[in-house]
């Protein structure tokens, strides 16, 4: 498999690549000029080629959520070049059958290229991480076939191929946590806004149960919005254990805020404020619970061993 046509920009397209007797072909297509061009890299353009694990994992909707993941062993095929600018590039390439595993090492002969195998796993590593931590991954020359991944067997264990997580690897993930931090700040702010204005036009119109709460509805809302917005936010980030309880009280003060300046323009009883209040501990419980549901561990096998 190509990966190469997976990591197509906005402006250019791989429409197909290839092999000749010269080298790697590609059929590029840029959208902003509205032209194909093939571009060739030679075989002597390829200076080391390495052979590393891809462990894929299997879908398996009958598997529990505590059982251990099983994955598919493919080979990833990583092509060191020299290009244009005499700069360092990589291709890449992935190996799921034997008979593809094959033709490669026929292919690599072709290359005259020093061939090195890897354990580690390289499954879905971008370009990038090669392009800056290449020469931090362990590997050794290729001699036989023995060292190389035996393609379609399975595994449930990572510890004897390891993920392969540069520098890299770490700051693009805190990168992408800051921009989903940021976006979750906004959504909270426009959360609250809205239960501050409901609380503030709606709120005190609800009607009360011979008991003093709200009815039906209301308490639908108030509980179901937020709880879906804020479990999910729980499963995406590795929350502090008081975030389900300041969540709570953000949540709160808008509802009592509003809720306040409601008596500047109508009667609000005072028995609103206490129907209010049974909804805010109720909410809390439930806040609380997902909270800590959320945090349950996965059993440890079933996580992906790493490699810095």
């Amino acid at each position: 498999m190509d990966l190469q046509k997976y990591k197509s920009t906005d402006n250019r397209v791989v429409m197909k690549s290839w092999w000749t007797d010269k080298g790697y072909v590609q059929k590029i297509y840029h959208k902003s000029e509205k032209k194909h061009e093939e571009h060739l890299i030679p075989f002597e353009n390829m200076g080391e080629v390495l052979i590393g694990h891809s462990l894929i994992p299997l879908p398996n909707p009958d598997r529990q959520w505590s059982s251990a993941d099983i994955y598919r062993i493919a080979a990833q095929m990583v092509i060191r070049y020299s290009g244009p600018d005499k700069d360092n590039d990589y291709l890449l390439f992935l190996s799921e059958t034997k008979e593809d595993l094959a033709n490669w090492l026929q292919r690599i002969k072709k290359m005259n290229a020093s061939a090195f195998v890897t354990t580690w796993d390289l499954y879905q590593v971008p370009k990038e991480d090669y392009r800056s931590h290449y020469k931090t991954i362990d590997k050794e020359p290729y001699m036989d076939e023995a060292q190389l991944p035996n393609v379609l067997d399975t595994t449930k264990d990572h510890q004897e191929h390891p993920v392969w997580q540069p520098p890299s690897f770490y700051k693009r993930r805190e990168r992408k946590q800051s921009i989903r931090e940021k976006r979750i700040k906004k959504l909270t702010f426009y959360l609250l806004l809205c239960h501050f204005f409901v609380s503030l036009f709606w709120v005190p119109f609800w009607s009360l149960d011979g008991e003093g709460y709200f009815s039906y509805i209301p308490t639908l809302y108030f509980s179901f919005i937020p709880l879906i917005y804020m479990f999910g936010s729980y499963m995406w980030d590795d929350s502090t254990p008081y975030r389900s309880l300041i969540d709570t009280l953000l949540l709160g003060l808008p509802w009592f805020g509003g809720l306040l300046c409601a008596k500047l323009y109508t009667p609000v009883p005072t028995e609103m404020f206490f129907a209010l209040y049974g909804n805010v501990m109720t909410f809390a419980v439930i806040l609380n619970g997902l909270f800590f549901l959320s945090r349950i561990p996965v059993v440890k096998k079933n996580k992906r061993s790493v490699t810095h």
